[in-house]
C-alpha cells in the first residue's frame, strides 16, 4: 500500500475533483408508460359501454309510452360516447408528449410538443 491509497483511505487527499460541468452525456431519455392511464381507460371504456348499452335498449323496447324522452336520451348517451372517446385520445396524448431526459448534469423534463 502506497502513501497515495492511505490518503484516499483516511480522506486525506487534496486532489481536485474532476467533475465536469459541461459534460451532458445523457444516461437516459424515453417517457412515461401508457399503464399510468390503464385506471382511466377502464372508466373511459366503462362509460362508453354503459351509455352503448343504454342507447340500444331505449330503442329496443323501453321507449315505448316515453316516446317525448327519445332526444333528451339520444342526446346525453351520445355526448357520454363522444366524451368518453376524446378523453381517451387527452389521456393518450397526455402521456405520449411527455418526455425525461437524464444528464449527468441534470434532469429535464419536457411536457407539450
Amino acid at each position: 500500500m502506497n502513501d497515495s491509497d492511505t490518503d484516499l483511505i483516511m480522506g486525506t487527499n487534496n486532489a481536485e475533483p474532476t467533475i465536469g460541468y459541461d459534460d451532458e452525456t445523457i444516461l437516459w431519455e424515453g417517457r412515461p408508460s401508457q399503464l399510468l392511464n390503464a385506471w382511466n381507460y377502464f372508466c373511459c371504456a366503462g362509460a362508453i359501454l354503459f351509455s352503448a348499452y343504454c342507447l340500444w335498449y331505449w330503442h329496443s323496447e323501453l321507449y315505448i309510452g316515453y316516446e317525448h324522452l327519445t332526444p333528451f336520451i339520444n342526446i346525453v348517451c351520445q355526448t357520454v360516447i363522444l366524451g368518453g372517446v376524446f378523453a381517451v385520445a387527452y389521456f393518450y396524448f397526455d402521456i405520449w408528449y411527455e418526455r425525461t431526459i437524464i444528464t449527468r448534469n441534470k434532469i429535464q423534463e419536457e411536457k407539450g410538443t
